[in-house]
């Protein structure tokens, strides 16, 4: 559901935002539907918003519908992309636990990675660098004699794909407006299969009981 008014960067309006607040919209669906799971996303934002309220009301809404409730921050770069982004997923199964067992069975603790693993440096390369004299004229203090800034040029439409999981060109029918600003409210591709995946697996066991 929308995270505009759940972001740190926003206006802070919670659950009571025309964005953030279709979440109810959504229970409702779900209420109605009671579909075997439900998968949520979104900002960090939504733990802290009104001090907590909004993600209690968000957990309380949903345990009300009859699913039992796990959520964690997944963090894409432990996912196999260059990026962090941090995002808080809730997941629920209806009528029994096994969102918890999704979420936090012990093998998840490989996708941690060892402090101080050297980070890349291949996505944001430089194409030049600007010195203190190319920054006159707008607005700069820095001395002639001081520092070279450098240069970063802006990430390609592709790039933005593979960062967040996609394929190269999965987004080459729109104009690159709009590839910027879908592949930025997307999800990561890699953490939604690793979620996926682990949601069949207690189906498939499910089944195999039956």
């Amino acid at each position: 559901f929308p995270c505009q008014d759940l972001s740190i960067a926003g206006k802070k309006k919670g659950l009571e935002g025309d964005r953030s607040g279709l979440f109810y919209d959504m229970a409702r669906i779900v209420a109605e539907i009671r579909p075997g799971w439900i998968l949520l996303e979104n900002v960090p934002g939504l733990l802290s918003s009104k001090g907590g309220q909004d993600m209690q009301a968000v957990l309380e809404t949903l345990a009300k519908c009859g699913y039992y409730i796990a959520y964690r921050v997944l963090d894409s770069r432990y996912f196999g992309v260059a990026q962090r982004r941090k995002r808080v997923f809730i997941i629920g199964s209806f009528g029994n636990a096994d969102s918890i067992k999704v979420l936090f069975e012990p093998e998840s603790i490989k996708l941690n990675l060892p402090k101080g693993k050297r980070k890349g440096n291949q996505i944001a390369s430089t194409t030049g660098s600007l010195t203190a004299r190319d920054c006159k004229g707008i607005g700069s203090t820095i001395d002639d004699k001081i520092v070279t800034i450098p240069k970063i040029r802006r990430l390609t439409p592709v790039e933005c794909e593979r960062l967040q999981g996609f394929p190269d060109g999965w987004t080459n029918c729109l104009s690159d407006t709009q590839r910027y600003k879908t592949l930025g409210n997307a999800v990561t591709v890699n953490v939604i299969e690793w979620i996926g995946k682990r949601i069949a697996n207690k189906m498939e066991e499910k089944c195999d009981h039956l």
